[in-house]
């Protein structure tokens, strides 16, 4: 396992991904770590502009923080780049579309390791890279 590590900013990590929206490959950047997202089906929240570029697409409907019910579209996406470097292993990640940021949740991160390194602002993750 190789360990990469992010400086805090302003109180929150966040990371690069590379993936694949049904063989379109982009690049996500700016992905917020979210431990609070902790979605046992969702892994990943992309924008709604990245649901034009997928083949199937499924509807749902998730419960919110403060309890509201929010229809969804969702799809498979494949992480295969993170922080720059190939996963040795590609993830196949359930992805929700909504507005707002993207955001990386427990559902993906539990397949590594992660360090939150406060007093340092450091977050380091370590992947199969």
């Amino acid at each position: 396992m190789q360990t990469k590590s992010i400086s805090f900013t302003n109180g929150f990590s966040k990371l690069d991904l590379e993936i694949s929206i049904h063989k379109i490959k982009k690049c996500i950047n700016n992905v917020l770590i979210d431990t609070g997202f902790t979605n046992q089906f969702f892994g990943l929240k992309l924008p709604l502009e990245y649901a034009k570029f997928a083949q199937t697409l499924y509807t749902g409907q998730i419960s919110l923080a403060d309890a509201s019910i929010k229809v969804i579209q969702y799809t498979n996406v494949i992480i295969s780049k993170l922080l720059g470097c190939s996963l040795s292993t590609k993830l196949l990640v359930w992805t929700l579309f909504m507005e707002g940021i993207p955001i990386i949740g427990t559902t993906v991160l539990q397949k590594g390791k992660v360090c939150f390194d406060g007093p340092n602002s450091i977050t380091s993750i370590e992947f199969e890279l």
